[in-house]
């Protein structure tokens, strides 16, 4: 039953306005309209979580340039301000990875989590002149196909326990 709405015509609500019925949706519009939801809901996770890996990325940079400016005593590590700017944007990618998980199958979103290790690939090929062998693009494209993998196995079958949904 829905709530009554208002028309006109003659009657003896308000106005001389008759109630009439509202449509309720039907329970397979329901059921499309959750599924829509929950795909938003799950892409609004992964490209948080693509987020957090430029974040982790640029960390690596940062380590890269503590580890060359390292000097061995506490007062050098408490000065190498390049440790502490890593150690915040972990940080900063560690809440928004734990926000992602709110809406979020953590066997979807962490996969996307090792896209890092391309990153820092690639930028570390374009920024810092590190070679890219023949291996390492072999290793990239590894990753990729594993994250796809992972992830289209999982929207495909449709269940947590693995069954198909038909």
């Amino acid at each position: 039953m829905g709530v009554p709405e208002w028309s006109n015509g003659h009657g003896s609500g308000p106005c001389g306005l008759v109630p009439t019925r509202v449509q309720t949706p039907s329970p397979t519009s329901l059921s499309k309209l959750a599924k829509v939801k929950k795909i938003r809901k799950q892409t609004k996770a992964i490209m948080l979580v693509v987020i957090c890996t430029f974040l982790f990325t640029i960390a690596q940079f940062f380590y890269k340039d503590a580890a060359e400016k390292l000097e061995v005593s506490i007062e050098g590590i408490l000065l190498n301000y390049s440790i502490w700017i890593a150690l915040f944007l972990y940080g900063i990618g560690t809440l928004i990875f734990t926000y992602a998980l709110k809406s979020g199958e953590l066997s979807i979103l962490y996969p996307v989590i090792s896209t890092s290790f391309i990153w820092v690939g690639l930028f570390s090929f374009i920024l810092l002149g590190e070679p890219l062998t023949a291996l390492k693009i072999l290793g990239i494209a590894s990753i990729i196909a594993g994250v796809i993998t992972l992830n289209s196995y999982k929207n495909k079958r449709g269940r947590k326990d693995g069954r198909s949904i038909n």
